[in-house]
């Protein structure tokens, strides 16, 4: 299963995911504040991917319920 990809994965597996892509971001932006700023736009990307993904996975989970 890939970062972006979770056909057929398990209640469990979504949650473990999920907290795995918050850990991502939390990670982006801790280090928005050392990047130079000529390479904020791919770190705001980077976000933007993973704050989608948690909202896929977070609708995937109240779906399931």
């Amino acid at each position: 299963m890939g970062l972006f990809k979770s056909l057929h994965t398990s209640t469990e597996e979504l949650r473990a995911e999920a907290e795995m892509v918050k850990r991502c971001i939390a990670s982006e932006k801790a280090m928005d504040a050392v990047r130079p700023a000529s390479s904020h736009m791919y770190a705001d990307t980077n976000t933007a991917s993973y704050e989608h993904r948690l909202k896929e996975i977070n609708e995937e989970l109240k779906g399931r319920s």
